[in-house]
């Protein structure tokens, strides 16, 4: 591994702390991750090979709907499980007012999660936003 791309993977890592500062803002925040999304993709690097940063596997909650999820979830799950070495899953609970509730959930290292609900969020918007004719 050269200098060029340890130079890369420090900075990824200075901003995937960022994220997990509480005294940075919401914006600094969604930037920060935008950014490091950005650098690992240019630059192909894997961030579960990040190291110590990247050892925290979990799951994450991306987002709750009632008895159906709406028919863009499946694509972005995908783009996350194909581009952000995550995977989704949905899990369906029962409901006090019967049936059942939707949830979707992403599993993966820290950092993936993190990147994953920041290119979720996006995605939302964008497929909930009125299109302008």
């Amino acid at each position: 591994m050269n200098s060029t791309t340890e130079t890369i993977r420090d900075k990824i890592r200075k901003l995937l702390r960022v994220v997990e500062c509480d005294s940075a803002s919401e914006a600094e925040k969604s930037a920060a991750l935008y950014q490091a999304s950005r650098l690992s993709q240019k630059h192909a690097i894997d961030l579960d090979a990040l190291g110590g940063e990247a050892s925290d596997f979990g799951s994450t909650k991306l987002a709750d709907f009632g008895q159906r999820s709406p028919s863009w979830c499946l694509a972005v799950t995908i783009v996350l499980a194909n581009h952000f070495n995550v995977r989704c899953f949905v899990s369906r609970t029962p409901s006090p007012r019967g049936g059942r509730d939707v949830s979707w959930y992403c599993f993966g290292c820290a950092p993936s999660r993190q990147i994953a609900v920041y290119v979720w969020t996006y995605l939302r918007l964008e497929f909930c936003e009125p299109i302008a004719i």
